[in-house]
């Protein structure tokens, strides 16, 4: 597979107060939420762009005083227009666009989860197919990663990054295609104060919040065929005892934790 026939999508809005989550303003207040956002906004691209072997899509919704991504990065990426978009229209024109340039399969990541690494899109372009779709469940039930293909794209319709069952409205529509999902591990997203404290603890070192290494074990498959959220589990131990009673929350299976090594992200 050439480089054109792998996509990273990003999507991305202009890193104003209005342009900034209702839900993160409310969190962290108006100029933190703005601070924030970019931030990750930053790093969601560098995750990306340091990634070989791939092109990468960006859909923008630019402003009259931001109408470029020279804040994002000095190369000045390029990035298909989507202002007056919602966040779902955004996201599946950027895959579309992908697509129509020539994209095999895509995986988007979401910007509000700065541990996505180079393992995770690795372990999502192996996966996805006609019939499969790759999914990173963030915690509360929403989604931190994407991979489809040209012809599952649509899967996406009524996405949001706030929804706290988004992940169950992902696998509801997979199941409807009879596709099949491959589960990645349970990564965090910065929603609360808790969340942003440790990614800030911990971001010069360029670790997780709970898991410091990644131990692939045998791949796990998961159709939703016949189930539209995989069973749930015992999540492993942490070292700490706040994480411990939030891992005995339910949580989805991952091929990431069949080796059973490491702590939890």
């Amino acid at each position: 597979m050439n480089e054109r026939e792998k996509a990273v999508v990003l999507v991305i809005h202009a890193p104003e107060m209005e342009a900034v989550f209702p839900e993160m303003k409310e969190i962290f207040g108006n100029e933190r939420a703005v601070h924030i956002n970019r931030d990750l906004y930053v790093r969601a691209y560098s995750t990306a762009n340091s990634y070989p072997g791939t092109i990468k899509v960006i859909g923008y919704s630019k402003t009259t005083k931001t109408q470029d991504l020279t804040w994002l990065s000095s190369d000045d990426p390029g990035f298909l227009e989507c202002r007056g978009r919602d966040y779902s229209e955004m996201l599946l024109m950027t895959f579309a666009l992908a697509f129509n340039t020539g994209a095999e399969k895509a995986v988007f990541i979401n910007h509000l989860c700065p541990y996505v690494k180079k393992e995770h899109i690795d372990f999502a372009f192996s996966k996805i197919g006609e019939k499969s779709v790759v999914v990173g469940p963030a915690q509360d039930g929403r989604v931190y990663l994407l991979g489809l293909d040209k012809e599952n794209y649509r899967a996406l319709e009524s996405f949001s990054l706030w929804k706290d069952n988004m992940l169950e409205e992902v696998m509801e529509k997979a199941k409807k295609q009879k596709l099949s999902a491959f589960m990645l591990e349970e990564l965090a997203v910065i929603k609360d104060e808790d969340m942003l404290r440790k990614w800030m603890e911990n971001r010069d070192n360029d670790v997780s919040v709970f898991r410091d290494r990644f131990d692939f074990g045998p791949e796990q498959r998961r159709s939703v065929a016949d189930k539209a959220v995989p069973e749930k589990e015992k999540a492993p131990e942490h070292d700490n005892p706040k994480e411990n009673e939030k891992g005995k929350r339910n949580r989805h299976k991952s091929p990431f934790d069949e080796a059973g090594g490491g702590n939890r992200q």
